[in-house]
């Protein structure tokens, strides 16, 4: 604890005996001109003299472990993801990949590009874009019958940008967009079902009262996979 310099006790601190905050009697005379203590040229004076004294032996030194100390324990979100899911997986991809979100559309297929993750083209305001199928790409299973069977599922087509490229992927639904701090991210478990080893980043727990229970979500890397989707277009 830092302790306070011989000085501090010596300032003249009526406010606290005969002033505003002191309960002493006779109360000081003052009063009656500058109303509050704060007013008078005494309070300000010691105001100005506790700023300007010289620190004691050791003040700088266990104020600057002080401050350190706090912020060790600080852990801030800064992180912000956007988080959607594939099938059976809950994924995310940093919310600064995004561009918009789009309702679902036709997609012209390509001559000759029938198989890998490339789907297409889509026309999203007029730009064709090209289309790829995220889910193949990470190996997810994009059966649906189980999660359908409570709730309407909408899905949508989203659209990243990075990297010089655009690219538009279908997503099963789009949960919204979620801060975290980044010590929360654990490594993915070997039994991961989709790339893990390629694509992700980590895996963040999820805290949702309409899943009734935790989500775990699947933090993608954001320029692998813009690399990977280059290579896939090429």
């Amino acid at each position: 604890m830092i302790q306070q310099s011989n000085t501090i006790r010596k300032v003249n601190d009526c406010w606290n005996h005969i002033g505003i905050w002191g309960g002493e009697k006779p109360r000081c005379p003052e009063l009656k001109k500058v109303v509050h203590c704060r007013n008078c040229d005494v309070y300000s004076k010691a105001s100005r003299h506790l700023l300007e004294r010289t620190p004691p032996s050791g003040y700088l030194d266990e104020l600057q472990k002080v401050i350190a100390k706090e912020h060790e324990n600080e852990d801030y979100k800064t992180e912000s993801i956007v988080v959607f899911r594939l099938g059976y997986e809950w994924l995310a991809l940093p919310t600064i990949l995004f561009k918009e979100v789009v309702c679902m559309r036709k997609v012209h297929t390509l001559p000759h590009r029938r198989y890998g993750s490339l789907k297409g083209l889509v026309n999203v305001h007029g730009e064709l874009l090209i289309c790829i199928s995220l889910g193949r790409l990470l190996g997810v299973d994009k059966q649906e019958s189980e999660l359908v069977s409570e709730k309407k599922i909408y899905e949508r087509f989203i659209v990243i940008e990075g990297d010089g490229g655009q690219y538009v992927f279908p997503v099963s639904e789009i949960k919204g967009i979620y801060h975290y701090a980044p010590s929360e991210i654990y490594r993915a478990p070997s039994t991961a079902t989709y790339c893990a080893s390629s694509y992700l980043k980590g895996m963040l727990d999820l805290h949702d009262e309409t899943q009734s229970g935790v989500l775990h979500i699947g933090c993608l890397d954001g320029p692998k996979l813009l690399e990977s989707l280059k290579k896939e277009v090429r």
